[in-house]
């Protein structure tokens, strides 16, 4: 049981300048529920969510964590590392090109049905969006 300790150094010593490379490793773990913690931290922090790294990070588990909810019976769809990672993208980088992409690959390739129905209702949404955008600035 790593994850209660994983949600308790993102939540409490945040701050911490030796809590990044910790949370970090942590996302590189077998269990779904240390990468999910991990991956929460990461993105509430405010400090971190705009660092390079950290943004490639989010985006490639938004694109290939391995999380299996089905697997993990006691959890909602929308608990999984990878719409944790999609949620952030859409909130934090909204109009960088492969929030879309993502999008569209969830959308399109999810094995979980529920949060592929999710990305599909976003992926419209940031489309249309982004359509209001260029109508505003043509």
């Amino acid at each position: 049981m790593r994850w209660p300790a994983v949600q308790a150094l993102a939540k409490d010593w945040k701050d911490d300048s030796n809590t990044l490379p910790i949370l970090k490793r942590c996302l590189q773990d077998e269990s779904d529920l240390v990468r999910k913690h991990a991956l929460a931290g990461l993105v509430e922090h405010i400090v971190w969510k705009d660092s390079p790294e950290i943004v490639e990070i989010i985006f490639h588990l938004a694109g290939s964590d391995p999380c299996e909810v089905e697997k993990n019976r006691n959890w909602d769809w929308n608990e999984s590392p990878r719409f944790i990672a999609l949620k952030a993208m859409i909130a934090h980088y909204p109009i960088h090109p492969k929030t879309l992409e993502l999008l569209a690959y969830r959308a399109a390739n999810d094995p979980n049905e529920r949060l592929q129905q999710w990305a599909q209702e976003q992926l419209k949404i940031q489309n249309v969006k982004l359509k209001m955008k260029n109508m505003n600035n043509g």
